[in-house]
């Protein structure tokens, strides 16, 4: 059975009318979140690389933060580090924005709070830092975190030298996880810190990426 789609270019067009008119009235902030809103759609339905320059990977999370700002009920501030050349390293694309949705998923209830995100060279590595000073995470969770990303570690191992296909791991942290271990194997490392009522840090390892 044939299935009506709609297509890409239509929302993009309405969605660029929307923001003209806001404009015109003067709602610039609104304005605003319906331009982050077009441009990550259009880098979630893009079919480029699966890389893309450091500064495109920074400039997709901030719309997305900028959509939370928007949505969100108690005031998440974020700050951003960057102390490597945004125009001369490739990453792969959208490994920031879903740990900075965990962050806001499971780092903040109904008070606000801090996001940072830091990205700097270290040696022939990119470091990148997302932390929040949320709730944060009793011992006991984070150790079953940790066993798990241990376990789908030795998992992919297993898939990758029976020649398996390696299935979708889902969303969020473990997506970005594996997708990072199977690109770069053991020149990839990921580290969570976490503290009961002093916050988060995921820090990614890997391997820098020059154009």
């Amino acid at each position: 059975m044939l299935q009506a789609q709609v297509h890409p270019h239509f929302l993009f067009n309405v969605l660029s009318s929307i923001r003209l008119k806001l404009l015109m009235k003067g709602d610039e902030e609104t304005a605003l979140v319906v331009g982050s809103l077009s441009s990550l759609l259009r880098a979630s339905l893009s079919k480029q690389d699966e890389f893309a320059l450091l500064y495109a990977e920074i400039e997709t999370a901030k719309q997305y933060t900028d959509l939370m700002k928007f949505t969100t009920r108690f005031p998440i501030e974020t700050r951003w580090e960057i102390h490597a050349d945004p125009f001369a390293v490739t990453v792969p694309r959208f490994i920031l924005q879903p740990i900075i949705e965990n962050a806001y998923k499971h780092g903040f209830s109904r008070s606000g709070g801090m996001i940072s995100v830091k990205a700097q060279s270290a040696g022939s590595s990119l470091k990148i830092t997302v932390e929040d000073n949320g709730q944060g995470m009793t011992p006991e969770t984070l150790e079953a975190l940790k066993k798990r990303l241990n376990f789908q570690k030795r998992e992919l191992i297993e898939q990758m030298a029976l020649g398996e296909e390696i299935p979708s791991a889902g969303i969020g942290l473990f997506n970005v996880y594996s997708r990072l271990k199977l690109l770069y194997g053991d020149r990839f490392d990921m580290d969570i810190q976490s503290e009961r009522g002093r916050g988060t840090s995921v820090e990614l390892l890997l391997p820098v990426e020059k154009t």
